[in-house]
């Protein structure tokens, strides 16, 4: 307690001395008020990233998104349909509460036991999804016809929402500021006191904060411990949208949506407490809001600001300790990836049938791949050719997440750093491309390895946090200000070969999947060398591993250089086939769309990584709609997730398992692998009988005194009174 006292007097005094004495410009009172108000939506977003956490070990990435229909109720029915705000506000949180607990009964309690990489990885689809909630909310015909009307709308964005005492104001130099931003401050003071006296004073809060140290030991002492993630997941979803209603209450009342970045603020402050402590978390989102707004204050255009998240963020994982805790050592918490997709049985491989399909089902795929470009739109290439371009990405995924059981949400991130290191060093350098391709890959390798450095330090879902915040680094640091203005390249032109020139469609679309098969066949060489092996050795049991001599650090940080690398092919080709650099194209929400895009493939195999960059690119052809392509991937996605977790591979692998069944039991041919899943009824009653025992054949003709007698190394022949015994 006196440890934590001094750190935070420490803290305290430093951000006196930040705000007064080390920017450039004095914060006033009514900046650091400000900074108050937006720790107010960060310290309740903050404060359910620790509970989820705390009770499931798990990064709820979808923590912002809960409250995304609870904000868009309340400000509907306050803001258009005339409600008084003491009916709309607590109308908006139940609603939040409610969605919390929707997601626990149809998601969390699915996969309660399965290992924490799904559980991450189903927070992340549902983060995707759950934004949609207002755009489906807004199909009721009550609310819909309401938003849609433009006069309601134009109120509603204004923020000129009736509110309790909306004659008072007051001045904080130099701002003036509104009855809402007092409504803000007894929303976030309420629900952080009303959660406080919920954990410590009631016997299920109690029973919460038991379960969190300890699952196992609390479910032996009669606690139902699933019960008590419905209840956990349904205040985090009241806690979501209590502080996106007050933040809209701050603010305006516009009805917008969540990107990844609002994440980025509570996330930090929940890093710096450790995910342990809500009072901590909760200290720290008000010590980040005021530094941002001071930070603000003094750099108006600061695009560093999310770099400065990023700092934060690794430093406080590498300030962590090491140590796990005892509910984070169960199996429950293990990082194991999906199931391995398992080759063809060598018993089968060499049957002349499974052969020659084989053969016909390659044939026909490179023919399709080569007059792909010849029958088609030049359009449709460049399409193809960008999903070539994916499927690098998602090969990186592969190594990182499929191998090293590492989640990682900033692989675009690195193809940005890649496209326009990669585009300034082609057009404005005048350097070959074949030249500045090797240079790329190897710094975007090393970088790569530098962000593994705090997920070495911190085992668990940590790298996601780390890499969520590098990729919206990067796209406010290269894309906003004028820092990198001069090496954002205007025009890129695509590269030559001898003779031969990409610029066009069909020869770009050849060049693409040139180095896509290269790289499949690198990652593929890697799984099979010892490298590959040791990685899915040390994703299952690191501790056996290290104990036969190998260096845990070394070979993940192999890992992170590989996807790196891969991640740097990607953006060097991305940046010639969009010809330019567009902001657009490297956001956040992109990276997050290759990390669903590789696990609706199967993150753990080459062909998982195809697969899904397939299918994402033909849903986004074929769906122009923004709202049903989320739908589609994320959608699909948890579908996968109950059906076949093992992703679209794991289901080309049954289908194909399921024939070459038949054809071992017709042909009489024993494949153990293929029947090691199957119940032993169920291989009876699909075996196709061969023939009828013969008498005095086989077994049967060797006399039962003379049977099994083949003598041991190690306990000598047995006698034959008592084989015959």
């Amino acid at each position: 307690m006196k440890r934590r006292g001094t750190v935070g007097v420490a803290c305290a005094v430093g951000l006196v001395l930040l705000t007064q004495v080390l920017l450039p410009k004095t914060t006033p009172v009514g900046v650091i008020f400000l900074g108050l108000l937006s720790g107010c939506s960060t310290s309740l977003l903050a404060a359910g990233l620790v509970l989820v956490h705390r009770a499931a070990r798990v990064v709820n990435f979808a923590q912002a998104a809960l409250g995304s229909g609870a904000a868009y109720l309340c400000f509907v029915t306050a803001g258009l349909l005339d409600w008084p705000l003491f009916v709309a506000i607590p109308l908006g949180v139940g609603f939040g509460a409610l969605t919390g607990l929707v997601v626990d009964a149809a998601f969390v309690q699915r996969f309660f036991t399965a290992p924490r990489l799904v559980l991450t990885v189903l927070t992340i689809v549902l983060g995707r999804l759950l934004t949609e909630v207002p755009r489906l909310l807004d199909r009721i015909p009550v609310l819909g016809a309401a938003s849609r009307n433009f006069e309601g709308r134009q109120a509603l964005e204004a923020g000129t929402v009736e509110l309790p005492w909306a004659d008072k104001a007051f001045h904080l130099a130099p701002l003036r500021f509104g009855t809402g931003a007092i409504l803000a401050v007894v929303l976030c003071a309420a629900g952080l006191a009303a959660l406080a006296l919920f954990l410590r004073t009631s016997r299920l809060g109690t029973a919460v904060r038991g379960a969190a140290v300890n699952a196992e030991r609390a479910q032996s002492l009669g606690i139902n411990v699933r019960s008590l993630s419905s209840i956990v997941w349904a205040i985090a979803g009241a806690l979501a949208g209590l502080a996106l209603i007050a933040d809209g209450v701050a603010s305006s009342f516009a009805v917008r949506d969540f990107p990844p970045q609002m994440l980025l603020a509570p996330l930090a402050a929940a890093v710096l407490a450790r995910l342990a402590s809500i009072p901590a978390a909760v200290a720290a989102a008000f010590a980040i809001g005021i530094a941002e707004q001071a930070i603000l204050w003094s750099f108006p255009r600061a695009a560093f600001l999310d770099a400065v998240f990023l700092v934060v963020i690794a430093g406080g994982l590498l300030s962590q300790r090491v140590k796990a805790a005892r509910s984070e050592t169960g199996p429950a918490s293990s990082w194991e990836a999906t199931r391995e997709i398992r080759p063809v049985p060598a018993e089968l491989a060499g049957v002349p049938g499974v052969r020659r399909s084989r053969r016909a089902l390659v044939g026909v795929a490179l023919l399709i791949v080569f007059l792909f470009p010849f029958v088609t739109s030049d359009a449709q290439v460049n399409l193809a050719a960008l999903i070539f371009i994916q499927a690098i990405v998602a090969l990186s995924l592969v190594v990182l997440t499929g191998w090293a059981g590492q989640v990682s949400l900033g692989q675009f991130g690195l193809v940005a750093v890649a496209a326009v290191l990669g585009g300034h060093l082609t057009a404005d350098r005048g350097i070959s491309f074949w030249i500045a391709l090797p240079l790329i890959i190897a710094i975007t390798a090393g970088l790569a390895a530098g962000l593994g450095l705090p997920a070495l330090r911190v085992p668990g879902p940590f790298l996601a946090v780390v890499t969520l915040a590098f990729a919206v680094a990067v796209q406010s640091a290269i894309f906003t200000g004028n820092v990198f203005e001069g090496v954002i390249p205007d025009r890129i032109n695509r590269p030559r070969f001898f003779f031969w020139s990409f610029a066009s469609e069909r020869g770009y679309y050849f060049l693409c999947l040139a180095l896509l098969v290269v790289a499949a066949i690198v990652v593929s060489r890697l799984r099979k060398a010892r490298p590959g092996r040791v990685l899915i050795a040390l994703r299952e049991n690191p501790s056996g591993v290290q104990s036969f001599g190998v260096s845990l650090l070394r070979t993940r940080l192999v890992a992170f250089a590989v996807s790196g690398g891969l991640c740097g092919l990607a953006g060097i080709l991305f940046a010639h086939h969009q010809r330019a650099i567009d902001a657009a194209s490297y956001s956040a929400g992109v990276s997050i769309e290759m990390f669903v895009m590789a696990m609706i493939g199967g993150i753990s195999s080459v062909t998982g990584a195809l697969l899904g960059a397939a299918y994402v690119g033909t849903a986004n052809f074929l769906i122009s709609d923004a709202v049903f392509q989320n739908v589609a991937t994320s959608g699909g996605l948890l579908v996968l997730l109950f059906v076949a977790p093992g992703g679209l591979a794991a289901v080309v692998t049954s289908a194909r398992d399921a024939v070459l069944r038949i054809v071992a039991t017709r042909q009489g041919i024993a494949a153990p692998s293929l029947f090691a899943d199957r119940a032993l009824e169920a291989m009876e009653a699909r075996r196709a009988p061969l023939a009828e025992p013969l008498p005095n054949r086989g077994l049967e003709a060797i006399p039962a005194s003379r049977r099994y007698r083949r003598g041991s190394r190690l306990h000598g022949p047995r006698p034959v009174a008592e084989v015959a015994r």
